[in-house]
């Protein structure tokens, strides 16, 4: 540990250098995700090139997503826009942008889920130890954490926390898509969105560069965030397997209600 608190330490830059090559690698290993489930699915070319702007619009619209949630806590200054905030408080959006996708593309909303699920997945668990680098989102104050240069001091090393579990979530998925006899199914980006949503609500009480934003004391506005998103995730794959049942006896599935959610 104290061989990479003294590497951090020496760099001049802040570690914006290493940060940002840590987003590129997790951007290759994004691309290369999507380029693994078209070669296990078997896919026409047509639905490769689908599939790739599939992936990029989905991580586009979560970095713009994080602009502006930045630009929002910052009270809209036009200074602070390009500034980067949370990128995960924008996946709870991610099933809409998936409906708009294969709306527009002309493909199934379980593809979409797939590729939206794998891009984000396979990007962010890279990504997201990139924040090591420059110390960002740092966690509580500890003698054996990892340097930090926004407090110059050791913290917890949350980002590895949330990268670990954030590359379990993408195993899973891409074992899933490795069964035999898979077909999109629309379950992996509820998942990806359940499981993440609960593992991040954990995660951000080791979190002490959100405290700024706490409420009820030691709660965050990003704990409200992975509430929402996991209730997002849990009410799709209820839905879905209501469908899958309704399929089963030939009935139309309805849409959910609070009532048909306590049977």
């Amino acid at each position: 540990m104290q061989f990479i608190n003294d590497f951090l330490r020496s760099q001049s830059d802040g570690g914006l250098a290493n940060y940002g090559l840590m987003g590129t690698i997790g951007q290759g290993v994004m691309m290369l995700a999507v380029l693994f489930y078209f070669i296990r699915m078997k896919s026409r070319w047509l639905d490769w090139i689908k599939g790739v702007f599939i992936g990029f619009l989905a991580f586009e619209f979560c970095v713009y997503a994080q602009h502006f949630f930045t630009w929002y806590h910052t009270g809209f200054a036009l200074d602070s826009y390009e500034q980067v905030s949370n990128i995960a408080v924008a996946f709870t959006a991610l099933p809409l942008v998936a409906w708009l996708c294969a709306k527009t593309f002309n493909t199934s909303v379980g593809f979409a889920g797939d590729i939206s699920a794998l891009a984000l997945l396979g990007f962010h668990f890279l990504g997201r130890s990139g924040c090591m680098f420059t110390g960002c989102c740092y966690g509580f104050p500890c003698d054996w954490g990892v340097y930090s240069h926004h407090t110059d001091a050791n913290q917890f090393p949350v980002w590895w926390v949330e990268s670990l579990f954030t590359l379990a979530i993408f195993v899973f998925v891409i074992c899933r898509i490795c069964r035999k006899g898979y077909t999109p199914d629309g379950k992996n980006l509820p998942y990806f969105l359940l499981f993440y949503g609960v593992c991040r609500f954990f995660s951000e009480f080791t979190r002490e560069s959100t405290h700024e934003h706490w409420i009820f004391r030691r709660f965050s506005d990003i704990h409200i965030h992975m509430l929402l998103m996991a209730a997002v995730g849990g009410l799709m794959l209820w839905y879905i397997r209501k469908k899958e049942r309704a399929a089963e006896v030939g009935e139309e599935p309805s849409l959910p209600t609070l009532k048909g959610m306590r049977k």
